[in-house]
């Protein structure tokens, strides 16, 4: 996070476990606005473990749903929410993933509607890097190494005006 923190994007992830968490607490420690697009509706937070992190994140980005305030967290409504943030999103970065679940769904609509898609490649017997690099390996997804891979690809600039383009700000998914 730290080496996207100078192009001033917003990160988008669906607060759910695992990297999603992970993305919305690095993104209010290193000072980027980030928002969640929830899977049900606003009357609960699901996990029920990452309220603090949702409650923080409304001074320092948001949380947003299509889903009635009634709306629990059911296994069909995820998807849907992955639809969102691919479509809200100009870029997808992947990190971990097996082969099967939402971040290769997020991918999934992602390349349907045009939008960039970065893997971070693992260990090839992880389970939770199968699906990275799957993703490069059949070109649903660009090679990430570093911050500098997205910057580029997406012409961004620092906020100080240095080197990449003209965009001084994205929309980045984590998942």
């Amino acid at each position: 996070m730290e080496g996207l923190a100078p192009y001033k994007p917003l990160i988008v992830s669906g607060l759910a476990y695992g990297i999603d968490v992970a993305a919305h607490k690095k993104s209010l420690d290193a000072g980027l606005e980030t928002l969640a697009v929830l899977g049900h509706g606003l009357a609960r937070i699901y996990p029920p473990q990452h309220k603090k992190v949702a409650v923080d994140m409304m001074r320092q980005g948001g949380i947003m749903t299509e889903f009635a305030s009634h709306v629990g967290p059911e296994r069909e409504n995820f998807p849907m929410r992955n639809r969102i943030v691919a479509g809200i999103c100009d870029a997808i970065i992947v990190v971990e993933t097996a082969n099967r679940g939402g971040s290769i769904i997020t991918v999934q609509q992602a390349n349907g509607y045009g939008r960039d898609v970065f893997a971070v490649p693992g260990r090839l017997k992880d389970k939770f890097s199968q699906g990275c690099n799957y993703l490069i390996k059949k070109n649903m997804a660009q090679l990430l190494e570093s911050a500098e891979d997205v910057a580029t690809l997406l012409r961004w600039s620092r906020e100080d005006g240095s080197p990449s383009a003209n965009v001084a700000q994205g929309k980045l998914s984590m998942n």
